[in-house]
């Protein structure tokens, strides 16, 4: 499960790149989606 958060992260870190370059409200709320995931997933761990 560890392996899937960590590629999981680097995915997200790559869209926040994207969005910095060509902002999308689709994609920003898509960020917001998996951080909020990421962080209750930690949490559970």
């Amino acid at each position: 499960m560890e392996d899937f958060k960590e590629m999981i992260a680097k995915l997200l870190e790559d869209a926040r790149r994207l969005q910095q370059i060509e902002p999308n409200a689709g994609t920003k709320a898509r960020i917001q989606e998996t951080e909020n995931l990421l962080a209750r997933e930690t949490t559970h761990d």
